[in-house]
C-alpha cells in the first residue's frame, strides 16, 4: 500500500470491507472484478505481457492503469512488462571459411599489402580454396574497427565529415590514410541494412500496448512525414514509413508491417487524432482466432493528462535529432531511416530500461561485448 494515493488507498479499503469481495483468476491471468457501485463485473487482464480492462475509465487512465488493474497488480504482485521468451544471437568470431563457411582450415601463406601490413592466409581443408578473415566486413581497405567506431559516431549524431575529420586528426603520421566522408556514408547505408534484414527473421517479444505518430521531416528539399509504429513498453520500433501528406497518405502498409514484425496485433494502440491512422489501425490490426473477431482498441493519446503519449514523442525527438544531421535525404525509401531504426532497436541503450537497448527488452539477447561485430558478422553469414 506505501507510496498509493489516498482514494485509490480508500478504495482498496472499501472493495476489501465488502462482503464476498474476491477477485476469481481464468488461467490466460484474466481476473473478474465486481464494480463498486453496481452488479456489473469487469474482465481485466493484468499479466507481465499485457493490460488490459472492460471498465470505460481503462481508456482515460491508461497511463496510469484504471483503479481495478492497480487492485489487482496490489493483489497479485505483477508489475510492468518482461519478455515470456528469449532469443539468443551467439556472438561469431569469424574463424570460418570465407567461401564454404566450414571452421576446418590451416595457415597457407602471408601477403604483403601496402595499407594493411602482412594480412594472413588460410587454406581451407573442406573446398581447398584460400581465404583471409575480414571478408566478412566486404572488400575494404580499412580494419573491422574503424568501420564499426565510424558507425556508431555516425548513428550517435555525428556527420560523415564530421566522422572523416576524426580520423583525420587520429593519424599517426602523414602516410596514414583515413576514410573519406564518401565511404563513411557508404557504410552507414550498407551493414545496418545488413543488421536490420537479419534482425528482420526474429519476432520481437513486445507488449500488447503499442502506439504510433508521425513526423516532420526534410525528403529531397521537401518537408514529409514519417510514420512509426512502436511498442509502447519495450520501445522497439516494429516500422517505419515515409509519406508526402499527413491526413491523405496511405499508412495501412506500414501499419500491416508492424503486425508482421510483431507476428501478432495489440491489444491498445495510442495514437493522436489524424483521421488516417484510425483507417489503418481498423484496417490492418484485426484478426479472428476461434471463430472470434479481435480488433485493436484505439485511444487518443496526447502529451498532457492520461492517457499520454510521451514516450512516442521522445522517440520523434531522437529520430529528429539524428535525422537533422544530414542534409537532406534524397527519397521517401531511403536506406538512412531503416538504418538508425537498425541502430535504435539493437545498439543504442536507453536509460528509461535500465539502460538495456529495445532488442535486449523484447527477448533479443545480442551476445559479446561488440554489439557491431556480434551482428554484421551473422548478418554476413545467414545472408551466405
Amino acid at each position: 500500500m506505501k507510496g498509493e494515493d489516498k482514494k485509490f488507498k480508500d478504495y482498496v479499503k472499501r472493495m476489501v470491507a465488502k462482503e464476498g469481495f474476491r477477485p476469481a483468476e481464468d488461467s490466460d491471468h484474466r481476473w473478474h472484478v465486481d464494480s463498486e457501485h453496481s452488479d456489473e463485473v469487469y474482465d481485466t487482464t493484468v499479466s507481465k505481457k499485457s493490460v488490459c480492462c472492460s471498465c470505460r475509465g481503462f481508456e482515460v487512465a491508461l497511463g496510469n492503469d484504471c483503479k481495478h488493474i492497480r487492485l489487482i497488480r496490489l493483489i497479485s504482485g505483477i508489475f510492468g512488462f518482461a519478455p515470456t521468451k528469449k532469443t539468443i544471437i551467439e556472438e561469431s568470431d569469424g574463424n570460418r571459411c570465407f567461401h564454404c563457411g566450414e571452421s576446418d582450415f590451416h595457415e597457407h601463406s602471408v601477403r604483403e599489402t601496402t595499407r594493411k601490413g602482412d594480412v594472413q592466409r588460410y587454406e581451407c581443408n573442406v573446398c581447398k580454396r584460400n581465404f583471409t578473415m575480414l571478408k566478412e566486413f566486404g572488400p575494404t581497405w580499412y580494419s573491422p574497427q574503424v568501420i564499426m567506431e565510424s558507425l556508431s559516431m555516425y548513428y550517435r549524431g555525428m556527420s560523415t565529415r564530421e566522422v572523416r575529420d576524426h580520423w583525420r586528426d587520429m593519424r599517426q603520421s602523414e602516410d596514414e590514410k583515413y576514410p573519406s566522408h564518401g565511404i563513411v556514408s557508404k557504410w552507414a547505408k550498407k551493414y545496418p541494412i545488413m543488421i536490420a534484414e537479419y534482425i528482420a527473421k526474429f519476432t520481437p517479444d513486445v507488449s500488447d500496448i503499442w502506439s504510433t505518430d508521425e513526423l516532420y521531416i526534410l525528403v529531397n528539399k521537401v518537408m514529409r512525414y514519417l510514420y512509426v509504429f512502436a511498442c509502447h513498453d519495450t520501445r522497439w520500433i516494429l516500422s517505419a514509413g515515409l509519406e508526402k501528406t499527413k491526413h491523405t497518405a496511405n499508412i495501412t502498409p506500414i501499419a500491416e508491417d508492424a503486425k508482421r514484425a510483431a507476428g501478432k496485433i495489440p491489444d491498445v494502440e495510442l495514437r493522436d487524432g489524424a483521421s488516417n491512422l484510425n483507417s489503418a489501425i481498423e484496417t490492418a490490426h484485426r484478426e479472428t482466432k476461434g471463430g472470434k473477431e479481435k480488433v485493436t482498441l484505439q485511444v487518443y493519446a496526447h502529451i498532457k493528462g492520461n492517457p499520454t503519449n510521451r514516450r512516442h514523442e521522445r522517440l520523434n525527438r531522437t529520430l529528429s535529432e539524428r535525422l537533422r544531421v544530414p542534409r537532406f535525404i534524397k527519397k521517401l525509401d531511403s536506406k538512412l531511416v531503416a538504418g538508425f531504426v537498425a541502430f535504435y532497436n539493437c545498439i543504442r541503450r536507453h536509460m528509461g530500461l535500465g539502460g538495456c537497448t529495445p532488442a535486449t527488452a523484447a527477448g533479443i539477447i545480442i551476445k559479446g561485448v561488440n554489439p557491431w561485430s556480434t551482428l554484421i558478422r551473422n548478418a554476413y553469414w545467414c545472408a551466405r
